[in-house]
């Protein structure tokens, strides 16, 4: 079971101080608690009209898009739109995410662990 945590309250969801900045990018550790489970909280901000980045194999990730659109394209030629809120991976291969902005995600990476008990294994 994971622990619940009701003391740990991320800085997230800050918006940009003015427009001379495009992109803001920050990884923090996840807390004590939860390091069984979550390896890392991120949040990607990008004021761009239009992004594209190929994206490694990666672990599994709980993400959530406060704003923008996009699809994400796979190595094996699957599609799939991002998605409000989604759980992603873990990946086999690299995959392109196509957006349209301003952008503006945040999340946490999973561990095996934390996996199986949101897919019930």
């Amino acid at each position: 079971m994971m622990p619940v945590l009701t003391d740990y309250t991320p800085e997230l969801g800050r918006p940009f101080e003015d427009d001379s900045k495009t992109m803001i990018l920050q990884y923090r550790p996840a807390p004590s608690a939860l390091a069984g489970f979550v390896t890392t909280f991120y949040e990607m901000q990008d004021s761009v009209i239009a992004f594209e980045e190929k994206e490694r194999a990666d672990s599994p990730q709980l993400r959530f898009t406060i704003s923008g659109d996009g699809i994400y394209l796979f190595c094996t030629g699957a599609t799939d739109p991002v998605y409000k809120s989604a759980l992603r991976g873990p990946t086999t291969g690299p995959n392109i995410v196509r957006a349209t902005g301003p952008i503006h995600v945040f999340g946490c990476g999973l561990t095996p662990a934390a996996l199986a008990v949101i897919m019930g294994t």
